[in-house]
């Protein structure tokens, strides 16, 4: 039973883990869009 256990507290803090870093990734890759359309802009000028 506390293997079962173990094992499944595990998967929990994956999936804590899995969902903190698409966050992360998610709001990296808006920045890394806010920037290309940022300099996008300045070099059409």
């Amino acid at each position: 039973a506390a293997k079962i256990m173990n094992s499944f507290r595990e998967s929990l803090s994956l999936t804590g883990f899995h969902s903190r870093l698409t966050k992360i990734m998610n709001s990296f890759r808006k920045l890394l869009f806010l920037a290309d359309s940022h300099s996008f802009h300045r070099n059409s000028e």
